[in-house]
């Protein structure tokens, strides 16, 4: 679980030691979940994150808004997209997170610590991440 929150973080924060204590957990277990993958499911699922990372979509804007776009997104399937809705009154956030929230709501696809331009219509973010999970 450690490899898999540490791989979040590193996401979350663009710190790169989060990434580095990871990569050393699995390389730790990586010859027991090899001789017993049952045994190890959530390392594997921090090795598949780490081989092919997560989305994350960060939606910032209006709370009233930011509770509609959270639903569409958690109405579709996507089980490689971490969403998350920041509203207008946070401040100190880490930089990957720190997007200008204004009076809409954008939208942001970020893959690994990179992200897309911003995306300010629904519709638009929905076509992305739909589009990107049958890449996946």
């Amino acid at each position: 679980m450690a490899a898999l929150a540490l791989q979040r973080l590193h996401f979350l924060t663009g710190e790169s030691r989060y990434a580095l204590a990871a990569e050393r957990t699995l390389a730790q277990f990586h010859s027991a979940m090899n001789e017993q993958p049952g045994g190890h499911a959530t390392l594997l699922m921090a090795l598949e994150e780490r081989l092919t990372p997560t989305r994350t979509v960060i939606l910032r804007g209006p709370s009233a808004e930011l509770a509609r776009w959270r639903s569409a997104l958690a109405e579709r399937y996507l089980p490689h997209t971490v969403a998350i809705a920041l509203g207008t009154g946070l401040r100190d956030l880490p930089p990957v997170l720190a997007k200008p929230a204004g009076g809409r709501v954008n939208a942001w696809v970020c893959e690994g610590v990179s992200c897309l331009a911003p995306i300010d219509r629904l519709e638009d973010l929905l076509g992305q991440v739909s589009k990107q999970e049958k890449i996946q």
